[in-house]
């Protein structure tokens, strides 16, 4: 008899091992001409700018090529927060996918210090929402929409499981959501409103139920590390 542990491990990479060309998913977006006048709207400003966007289902091999635009993406960029400190925004339109890709984008996408957003009428849910909460500034324009739900397993793979083996794996895979969410600053309570909604539904919250999980916005310590760096660079008085 196989361990316990062995079932567990086949779904897991069922769910989380399918990897197929992701570079459509993921793409480098130029800004405008320097000479094109600037939008007025604060989301449409960054989109000035050279970009990162991040659009339909996550899988494997996202991460890295993010990874890949980074670099190009700060070495153009004209927008910055100081002056040796590039700002880099990352747009999101995504219904999830691989909630373990989600993690690993999420974590580049902080160390690197970039800012995410969901654009006007565009939707970020499922494991979208675990990129979104990992921006250092993160910014839902008008219309836009943050959906959450309960992770979900391909149905015939997890009815195959054991009762007790799909309890471990649920139980793994929730705390590990919640751990990242805590590593990313979010409330207790957006793990616990998660995981109240079915994985066959969506429920949309609004940007202030968003600010009040702490997904929504800029993130504490990166804002009052910047405002360090922008009194250095410009001064006291140009930062207020």
């Amino acid at each position: 008899m196989k361990p316990r542990s062995f079932a567990i491990t086949i779904l897991a990479v069922a769910l989380f091992g399918l990897g197929v060309n992701s570079e459509a998913r993921v793409r480098l977006v130029e800004g405008h001409d320097k000479d094109t006048p600037r939008s007025s709207s604060i989301g449409a400003n960054l989109r000035d700018y050279i970009h990162i966007e991040i659009y339909g289902e996550i899988v494997e091999g996202d991460a890295v090529r993010l990874a890949s635009l980074i670099p190009q993406v700060k070495n153009r960029t004209d927008s910055k927060y100081s002056i040796d400190l590039p700002r880099v925004t990352v747009y999101l339109d995504s219904d999830g996918g691989n909630v373990l890709e989600a993690m690993k984008i999420g974590r580049i996408i902080r160390k690197e210090m970039l800012s995410t957003v969901v654009d006007v009428n565009k939707a970020c849910s499922s494991a979208c929402v675990l990129l979104f909460a990992s921006g250092v500034e993160r910014d839902m324009l008008y219309g836009a929409k943050l959906g959450l739900h309960r992770p979900y397993f391909p149905q015939d793979l997890f009815a195959g499981l054991s009762y007790e083996d799909s309890q471990e794996l649920y139980k793994r895979i929730t705390a590990d959501v919640a751990a990242y969410l805590d590593e990313m600053g979010a409330t207790p309570d957006l793990i616990g409103r998660m995981l109240a909604i079915s994985s066959k539904d969506v429920l949309f919250i609004s940007r202030d139920e968003a600010q009040s999980y702490g997904i929504e916005g800029g993130f504490p310590a990166f804002n009052e590390w910047v405002r360090a760096r922008q009194v250095r660079d410009y001064g006291e008085e140009i930062t207020d």
